[in-house]
């Protein structure tokens, strides 16, 4: 199923990812809780792709966190 030309693997590879980190977990880890994943044309959002490359679920590209304000930080990529 990952292989196959009309298969799902790339859609079977995030929901593997996602569930073996936890939705709680990923949940806490983006900058704006409940915010989703996929963007409104159903491309894959910025923290599933940090996700996949660096194993945090991090909103932004940035090197590491921005503090923004007294309630606003910025989580990036930690290294």
């Amino acid at each position: 199923m990952f292989t196959a030309t009309d298969g799902n693997g790339v859609v079977l590879l995030v929901y593997s990812v996602l569930m073996t980190k936890g939705l709680q977990t990923i949940e806490n880890e983006v900058d704006i809780q409940g915010s989703k994943l996929t963007t409104e044309h159903g491309y894959a959002a910025q923290e599933i792709i940090n996700l996949m490359l660096t194993g945090k679920a991090h909103t932004n590209v940035h090197n590491g966190d921005k503090v923004m304000g007294e309630d606003l930080v910025l989580r990036g990529v930690s290294k």
